[in-house]
C-alpha cells in the first residue's frame, strides 16, 4: 500500500509485563504491526512461550510474530530491536508496561529505558488498562515550546490523527517562590511568585497560540493550557489527565519521567541523532 505506515511491537521476555487491553491493541489500527521478541537464545521451550503469547493479540494489521536470537549483552538486545525496526522502516515502536509499577521502572536502567535512549524512532508505552471510550479520543502534549518539542509535536500528529479528535498543548511552568515571613494572622510561611513569572507566563501563553495557528490539523480540535505549578512535571500531568479525561499522553524523553502511566504515553527522544 502506498500510504501504508508500519510498526513494531518489541516485546521483552525479561520484564514482568501485563498484557496490553484491547483498546490499547487498537490504538495501533492504521500501522502495519511487526509484534518481535529479541531473546539472548531460542530454545524451543522458550520460543513456543514467546510465539504463543505474541500470537495471542493477533488483528488483521498484525503480521506472524518474529523471534529473533541475539548473542551478548543487553545493548546487543537493543541494537537487534532497533535494526528490525529500521529494516521495517518503522515510525512507531510500541512497548508493554509493566503491571506493577506503571513507568517509573523504565526509567531505572531497564530494556525500555536504554531502547528510548538509543531510538529517533517514537516509543508508544501499551497499558494494560481499557481505555475510556470518551478518554481514549483526547490526548495532551506536554511541552516545553522549544524546537525540538515543537518536532516531536508533528509527529505526535501523525500519530494520534486517526482516532484523537481533541488535543490539549500542555505547558507546565515551575513557579520560583521567594519567602516573604509570616503571616500577622496565621503564624505560617507566607510565598509569592518571583516578579519576573508573570514576564515568563506571558511568552508562553503567547506561543501556545502562535502553535496552535500553525500546527492547526483538520479534524482535531487543537487548545492550550499553560499553567504554574509547584509540583513535579509528573504530578502536572496525571492531574491535567485526570481533570481532562484524557487517556493518551505524548512528550518528548527531555520533559522528565512519568512516576505512574497514566493511560497510553508516547515518547520521542529528540536528543537522539538520525
Amino acid at each position: 500500500m502506498k500510504d501504508e505506515v508500519c510498526a513494531i511491537w518489541a516485546f521483552d521476555p525479561q520484564e514482568d509485563a501485563a498484557p496490553p487491553s484491547r483498546s490499547a491493541i487498537e490504538s495501533m489500527k492504521e500501522y502495519r504491526v511487526f509484534p518481535v521478541a529479541v531473546l539472548p537464545s531460542r530454545s524451543c521451550v522458550q520460543y513456543e512461550k514467546i510465539n504463543s503469547y505474541l500470537k495471542s493479540f493477533e488483528a488483521e494489521n498484525f503480521e506472524e510474530p518474529t523471534i529473533l536470537p541475539v548473542v551478548g549483552s543487553r545493548q546487543a538486545q537493543i541494537a537487534k530491536t532497533l535494526e528490525f525496526a529500521v529494516d521495517r522502516q518503522a515510525s512507531l515502536i510500541a512497548l508493554t508496561s509493566p503491571g506493577k509499577a506503571g513507568l517509573e521502572h523504565f526509567f531505572l536502567g531497564t530494556f525500555a529505558e536504554r531502547l528510548l535512549e538509543a531510538s529517533n524512532i517514537p516509543i508508544l508505552f501499551l497499558t494494560a488498562e481499557e481505555l475510556n471510550p470518551v478518554a481514549r479520543h483526547r490526548a495532551v502534549f506536554a511541552t516545553d515550546f522549544s524546537l525540538n518539542s515543537k518536532v516531536a509535536f508533528q509527529k505526535f500528529i501523525e500519530f494520534a490523527k486517526h482516532s484523537v479528535r481533541e488535543i490539549i498543548l500542555f505547558h507546565a511552568n515551575q513557579i520560583p517562590t521567594q519567602m516573604m515571613g509570616t503571616s500577622e494572622v496565621s503564624g505560617t510561611p507566607m510565598v509569592v511568585p518571583d516578579p519576573a513569572y508573570e514576564e515568563e507566563r506571558i511568552w508562553d501563553e503567547s506561543e501556545a497560540q502562535l502553535w496552535r495557528e500553525e500546527l492547526e490539523r483538520p479534524g482535531i480540535r487543537l487548545h492550550s493550557i499553560v499553567r504554574g505549578t509547584y509540583g513535579s512535571f509528573s504530578d502536572s500531568i496525571r492531574d491535567i489527565c485526570k481533570r481532562e479525561r484524557i487517556a493518551i499522553v505524548g512528550t518528548t524523553h527531555e520533559q522528565g519521567a512519568l512516576e505512574k502511566q497514566p493511560g497510553l504515553v508516547w515518547i520521542l527522544n529528540t536528543d537522539k541523532k538520525k
